[in-house]
């Protein structure tokens, strides 16, 4: 019986999804499944459905996210213009103004925070969770908050971001101050906030208007990505930068129509990155490398999954395959996971900082894989190691 209910209750909300056209790297039929949990007040599911639950009441409560709220006005003049500083670049303390700035990896400078870059990914979740709250509960109130933010920060004329990341990760005393390639990075949020915009698009508070605006602007971004310096140059990295490169070309091309677009990049995935990035052992050299090289390790796992869910929309599988060499993304994955649930010192590359946390992500994406191709190996790690509270809205969209 429950069967039968829960395919009842699929056909509804295909039918909602008819009009809804975009991205999405969540897996529709995972949340179908976990609505119908939610409905049925599944003990798995309702701490992290609370916890999603208080977090966009607060955020309706709270005022929108603009470019315009930074006090710094960049190089260009308009304050339109979106401006974040480099990670890991810092004061060189040997100099009276601290110019040029000098490289310390693995450790974030504080500033960045008095800029765009926090805001907007704050906005970049919000937008998410609420469209994510919106689906779960049917409730119009988070649908509209959510447009609120995206017309806030996209669309209205006092208040929105220019179309570019022309001064995205600049570094003082560097470049005349512009930005830097790293800086198409940042957008990176944009991709999972698509995909609740895609489920926004049964709400009659994105308007067509709205919609056609969104679209508007991601197209002129994605102009911006394809033609920039900056962009290019991103395009041409052989290392995460790349992958991440690929993933925003092909969700902001699907969103905005340009499909032939994402197709390319999509048939040109594995060849071009993944059979280049990793090794027939399943390891990352050019993450590894880094004084943080199992986090950039699971970072640029995380955006190859991103791309699985984004190709399987057009019906093209990639997690398993291979060169011949045993070189794929579910290699990368394999690798990883012998050193899940193991101290610090079996790891044989640095690992500066963070050293649960990056373990948990990786039960997280051991998790996500499964959804991918079934691996009861993998899920039993990922209940095993997993530390995640039960509130973690991950639990929404990662688990059934």
């Amino acid at each position: 019986m429950k069967k039968v209910i829960l395919s009842i209750i699929a056909i509804l909300i295909n039918v909602a999804f008819v009009q809804a056209i975009g991205p999405n790297v969540w897996g529709k039929n995972i949340l179908q499944k976990i609505k119908y949990e939610i409905s049925q007040e599944s003990p798995r599911y309702i701490p992290a459905y609370k916890a999603l639950r208080d977090f966009c009441d607060a955020e309706i409560e709270r005022a929108p996210y603009s470019v315009m709220d930074k006090k710094l006005v960049p190089p260009s003049g308009n304050k339109h213009d979106y401006i974040s500083i480099g990670r890991y670049w810092w004061p060189d303390p040997t100099k009276p103004d601290g110019l040029p700035y000098i490289r310390r990896d693995g450790q974030s400078n504080p500033e960045r925070k008095q800029l765009d870059r926090e805001r907007m990914g704050d906005m970049m979740d919000a937008v998410a969770k609420l469209a994510l709250m919106y689906y779960y509960s049917d409730e119009e109130k988070y649908a509209q908050k959510a447009v609120h933010l995206l017309r806030v920060w996209f669309l209205n004329e006092d208040t929105k971001m220019s179309p570019n990341m022309q001064f995205g990760q600049y570094v003082p005393g560097h470049n005349n101050n512009k930005g830097r390639a790293e800086g198409v990075l940042d957008t990176y949020g944009m991709v999972k906030m698509l995909s609740g915009v895609t489920y926004l698009q049964s709400s009659p508070s994105l308007t067509t208007t709205d919609l056609k605006g969104l679209k508007k602007w991601f197209n002129n971004y994605l102009d911006w990505i394809l033609t920039s310096e900056q962009g290019i140059a991103e395009r041409y990295a052989t290392n995460n930068h790349a992958i991440a490169y690929d993933v925003q070309v092909v969700a902001f091309a699907q969103f905005t129509g340009r499909n032939e677009l994402a197709q390319e990049v999509i048939n040109n995935f594995l060849s071009k990155r993944i059979f280049k990035q990793v090794k027939k052992d399943g390891s990352q050299p050019k993450e590894l490398a880094r004084q943080t090289g199992f986090g950039y390790s699971n970072y640029n796992i995380e955006h190859m999954l991103d791309m699985c869910m984004l190709a399987g929309e057009t019906g093209k599988q990639m997690y398993n395959e291979n060169n011949g060499e045993k070189c794929s993304i579910n290699g990368s994955i394999e690798y990883m996971s012998q050193y899940l649930g193991k101290p610090k010192s079996k790891f044989p590359y640095q690992q500066i900082k963070e050293w649960n946390s990056v373990q948990n992500n990786l039960a997280w994406i051991l998790q996500r894989s499964t959804l991918l191709k079934s691996n009861t190996i993998y899920k039993e790690m990922f209940y095993k190691f997993n530390t995640s509270k039960l509130t973690d809205y991950q639990r929404l969209i990662y688990t059934y």
